[in-house]
């Protein structure tokens, strides 16, 4: 079409026509390249369509058991949900752990094509990650059992101790079905044999996801009801100072008065938890922040004297430990 139109200018019209006539074709060739031919996103066609080889010594074919896999684009529209989850704070940051460098770069690209997870590091031994664990703002794991020095077991059952922090929920990964057993020791949410499906890996991710969804915890109320005879009473926490077991009944002491409430002081112990009470006492729990007069691990409120039993010194002093 391009030497038609430049070979009828040339016939008809000279050279000054011929540049016309170049640059209507060249217009032409940019609608078509626009509109007609397919589009990519950020320079790659088929973004979320997964093309690297699986390099767990099988076949894709295998790999993809029971016909192809599906894709992160094809289970979820994912630019959308995406920015969605991300808006609404509900990814799942994730670390990957595992010494076999083709199956650690094949699990990182099922993480980056999951719409709900966020790949925060991937890693070749479990020790490595730690620093990365300890800071806290991990919420799943995705770990290889088969590790050289500590095994992904062991390392898994281990993260459960770490000071202020709840450890992330973890999957385990392995080449043998023998250890599936030592999942349920650890908690793991999911165990899967290599070599699993881009399916498998985004069922038990997707596990992950609404278990942290269920247990995001609550702010804790600021007040409580008290069963007050055949009257329940509403009291500020804030407002008590200390309570004190009493039968089948707690007493409830505020600034201003005394409640007996129908209850037993386990159970206010609970309803107390996440604000500063302590138990220090088999008979009495304190409002750590009320507390203005302490004399030999002797807590006095007014003429009250709460004295901090053997088995709740060390906590109480770790709670005062910089003015004790």
């Amino acid at each position: 079409m391009v030497s038609v139109a430049l070979f009828c200018a040339k016939t008809v019209a000279g050279p000054h026509i011929i540049a016309a006539a170049i640059a209507t074709c060249l217009s032409f060739i940019f609608i078509v390249v626009e509109f007609y031919l397919p589009k990519t996103t950020n320079g790659n066609p088929n973004l979320g369509v997964g093309s690297t080889k699986c390099p767990f010594d099988q076949t894709e074919s295998n790999f993809a058991s029971a016909g192809s896999s599906p894709t992160a684009s094809s289970v979820v529209g994912m630019d959308a949900e995406r920015l969605y989850l991300s808006f609404m704070e509900q990814m799942l940051n994730c670390l990957v752990i595992d010494d076999d460098p083709e199956v650690n770069a094949y699990v990182c690209e099922m993480v980056e094509q999951t719409p709900f997870l966020r790949l925060a590091g991937s890693y070749d031994n479990a020790p490595a990650a730690l620093n990365m664990l300890e800071t806290g703002g991990i919420h799943l794991l995705i770990l290889d059992i088969n590790l050289p020095g500590i095994d992904g077991v062991t390392f898994a059952g281990t993260l459960k101790n770490m000071p202020g922090n709840a450890g992330p929920r973890v999957i385990l990964i392995s080449g043998s079905r023998e250890y599936a057993v030592d999942g349920y020791k650890v908690d793991a949410i999911d165990y899967l044999v290599k070599p699993f499906s881009y399916e498998d890996f985004y069922r038990a991710a997707a596990k992950a996801r609404g278990q942290a969804l269920n247990t995001k915890p609550s702010s804790p109320n600021d007040f409580l009801f008290l069963k007050v005879e055949r009257d329940l009473l509403k009291v500020n926490i804030h407002e008590i100072t200390y309570l004190e077991s009493f039968k089948d009944y707690v007493k409830v002491f505020t600034g201003e008065k005394m409640i007996v409430a129908l209850s037993t002081l386990k159970a206010l112990e609970d309803r107390l938890a996440g604000h500063r009470f302590m138990r220090v006492h088999r008979s009495f729990i304190v409002n750590l922040d009320k507390i203005d007069h302490i004399q030999n691990l002797t807590i006095r409120f007014g003429k009250t004297i709460i004295p901090v039993t053997e088995q709740y010194r060390e906590a109480f002093t770790a709670a005062f430990r910089e003015w004790l």
